[in-house]
């Protein structure tokens, strides 16, 4: 049971969340049941096989909400702990990517080289990004503006020959994560 709730709560806090506070107030609902059963109890009955009955099922009760409250505490840790990789993970991309750019500029001539090491720099940064599940989204002027792959920043009135909403210039590459927009294209449209 304790690998379906990780299963099923880890990335999604909505549902996992409403179900376990369903769950807790349920528990907390039979809690004071027993309490109160126990009270009457006592009050109706003084045996102690009874008392202690009621007892046992409270501290049954008791033993479940901590057990509950364990591994509510667990997952909210293991959460934690994979943003903390992913984030090192991804740092370690910009990071080398500074180191490359720092010894591009310690170059004393900026010629040809230069600007074929930056290229390859862009290249090794792409390719680790693609090796991580990332991708750029493929934007070319003319294509009709999409809302979720895209973001206008300006709009140009063109010639009469440029339809309505087609992509007139890319100003920055969208990027995405299997089929999630990380951030979309910033693009100029055509009125």
């Amino acid at each position: 049971m304790r690998a379906i709730w990780q299963k099923d709560c880890w990335g999604s806090s909505g549902p996992c969340e409403w179900i376990t506070g369903a769950t807790l107030r349920w528990l907390n609902k039979q809690r004071r049941l027993l309490h109160n059963c126990m009270d009457e109890q006592q009050e109706k009955m003084k045996s102690e096989k009874e008392c202690e009955k009621c007892q046992e099922y409270l501290n049954g009760w008791k033993r479940a909400l901590a057990d509950y409250d364990n591994l509510k505490k667990e997952l909210a840790k293991e959460r934690q702990s994979s943003r903390e990789s992913g984030m090192e993970e991804t740092s370690l991309i910009a990071i080398e990517a500074f180191d490359d750019l720092k010894k591009a500029f310690q170059l004393e001539e900026k010629g040809e080289q230069w600007v074929s090491g930056i290229g390859h720099i862009k290249d090794l940064i792409e390719g680790r990004l693609e090796q991580k599940g990332f991708c750029r989204i493929q934007v070319e002027p003319g294509q009709t503006f999409d809302p979720y792959l895209h973001h206008a920043v300006a709009e140009r009135t063109e010639p009469e020959h440029v339809a309505s909403g087609s992509i007139l210039e890319v100003l920055q590459d969208g990027w995405k994560k299997n089929d999630k927009i990380i951030r979309p294209a910033m693009v100029i449209v055509a009125k």
